[in-house]
């Protein structure tokens, strides 16, 4: 797993704690132009630590252990803000010397015409080409620069939240044309030893078909038959996830539901937070997500682990997944 050196919140160069590592340095303007995006590419980082009593979902990466490996290869704070890339295929060019490093979903990529390996560090030219087709395995794919995507920060944070049009690049999808600014290059180079481990981690999130959950207090006020149903079977990822939940179907084999659907009708909205497991009201799972509601009105019915989400988000439309009560 990737060291505790690499996870939780991070410290910036002037010792104050912060969801968002800052620049290493001042910006170069235009370090990384978009020549052509996938359907969703965004600019995230860990997210925001604070702003959840407003209203404001965390955000940040949906796979961060790929976040965090991808950031210590090219020697930046693993909370720095790198490029999420979903959807399809697209092309970067890069307009200044840096190191990248692409985790997360597999991909075929080259890099200014040579193949680009998967999880290592690469050095790039000014007029590279960076060209990453559709994932092939896993649904996230993530790309860090060394000094990292250096947007202004908004609530702590550098993410973008799509559905407020908060933090990133002006709140939306990168697109063709965006020219991306990128904090000075660290003068500490990447541990190299680690890369092993880095990759271990990143390839155990993508080949990892269960999760583990925790039943919620909620459930019992619902139907006894839901929490046991749900561990009982594995449950397919439905297109329809994004990054605000993780839709899955609990249908059995004879396609009749595998549980009732809970009345919420007259239900109080409650907390709700990243990895909760909710029955909609045609009674299939709902798994929130880092864009996903503050407050919600199913009931809730599990929790998955912390450490269990990115595997969850890294499942593809189609694929089985099975919980695993700890």
């Amino acid at each position: 797993m990737i060291p505790s050196s690499h996870t939780g919140s991070m410290h910036n160069a002037t010792g104050s704690r912060t969801g968002s590592t800052r620049p290493l340095g001042s910006s170069a303007a235009g370090a990384l132009e978009v020549v052509s995006a996938p359907p969703l590419l965004t600019i995230q980082d860990d997210g925001r630590p604070t702003g959840r009593s407003m209203g404001i979902p965390r955000s940040g990466a949906m796979d961060p252990v790929a976040l965090h490996a991808t950031n210590a290869l090219v020697g930046n704070p693993s909370g720095t803000a790198a490029l999420e890339w979903a959807g399809g295929g697209g092309r970067l060019r890069v307009r200044r010397p840096m190191l990248i490093a692409i985790g997360g979903a597999h991909a075929e990529m080259t890099l200014g015409g040579n193949p680009a390996p998967w999880g290592v560090m690469l050095r790039a030219r000014p007029g590279d080409l960076l060209d990453i087709s559709a994932p092939t395995w896993g649904r996230w794919l993530y790309i860090a620069i060394s000094g990292g995507i250096a947007v202004p920060e908004v609530l702590g944070a550098r993410a973008t939240y799509l559905p407020a049009r908060l933090g990133g690049f002006e709140g939306r999808t990168l697109v063709r044309g965006d020219l991306l600014p990128a904090g000075l290059t660290n003068t500490q180079l990447p541990d190299t030893r680690s890369a092993f481990d880095l990759r271990e981690a990143m390839t155990d999130v993508l080949a990892r078909q269960h999760v583990h959950v925790m039943e919620a207090p909620a459930t019992s006020s619902l139907p006894s038959e839901c929490w046991t149903q749900l561990v009982a079977r594995p449950l397919t990822v439905l297109p329809e996830s994004d990054r605000m939940g993780t839709r899955l179907s609990m249908l059995s084999d004879s396609n009749r539901a595998a549980a009732p659907a809970p009345d919420d009708s007259a239900r109080p909205s409650e907390p709700a937070c990243i990895g909760l497991v909710q029955l909609t009201s045609n009674g299939q799972p709902l798994v929130i997500m880092p864009d996903g509601p503050t407050l919600g009105g199913y009931p809730a019915v599990a929790c998955l682990r912390a450490g269990d989400v990115p595997v969850l988000a890294q499942r593809t439309p189609g694929e089985r997944v099975r919980f695993i009560a700890r």
